[in-house]
C-alpha cells in the first residue's frame, strides 16, 4: 500500500515541477497490481460479540447490555419510570384508548345516548352541543375512575 502512495506522490511531485517549466500536457501512468488489497467491511457487530438483547423494564424495548445502560441513564421518561416505588401496570392500549372506552361504555347505549336517548353520529359533537348530556356523562365516568 505504501509504494503505491510513493508512486502517485512522486508523479504529482513531476507533475508540479513540470508544470511550471513547460506547457506540454503531462500523461500520468502507473502500474497498479491485479491483486490489490481490499478491505471489505462487514456490517453490524464484530465477530464474537454477540451478546444476548435485555428489555428496558420501563419502555419495554430491547438494547444489547452496554447500550442498555446507557439508554436507562440518559432517557429521561425510563429514568422516571424506574425511580418509582410502584411500577403502574403494563397496558395494551394507550392511555386515551382506555378513556375513550370508558366514556362509550358509561355515555352511549348501541348508537344512542343513555341520556336522552338521541340517535349519536359523533359522539365527540353530541357532548359538546349538549351539556346536560355532557354534564352527567362527567358524573357516570367519575363513578368508574
Amino acid at each position: 500500500m505504501s509504494s503505491e502512495y510513493d508512486t502517485l506522490y512522486s508523479f504529482l511531485e513531476n507533475l508540479i515541477v513540470n508544470k511550471s517549466t513547460t506547457e506540454e500536457p503531462i500523461v500520468l501512468s502507473a502500474i497498479i497490481p491485479d491483486h490489490a488489497e481490499t478491505i471489505v467491511k462487514k456490517r453490524g457487530r464484530p465477530h464474537g460479540s454477540k451478546t444476548k438483547k435485555m428489555r428496558c423494564t420501563a419502555c419495554m424495548e430491547k438494547f444489547h447490555i452496554d447500550t442498555l445502560i446507557v439508554h436507562q441513564q440518559t432517557s429521561v421518561a425510563c429514568k422516571k419510570f424506574l425511580a418509582l416505588d410502584k411500577k403502574p401496570p403494563i397496558v395494551a392500549y394507550p392511555i386515551h384508548q382506555l378513556i375513550i372506552n370508558a366514556l362509550e361504555e358509561v355515555t352511549t347505549d348501541h348508537d344512542r345516548c343513555c341520556f336522552c336517548e338521541s340517535v349519536i353520529v359523533d359522539m365527540k359533537v353530541h357532548m359538546t352541543e349538549s351539556q346536560v348530556c355532557n354534564r352527567m356523562a362527567y358524573v357516570e365516568f367519575k363513578k368508574v375512575f
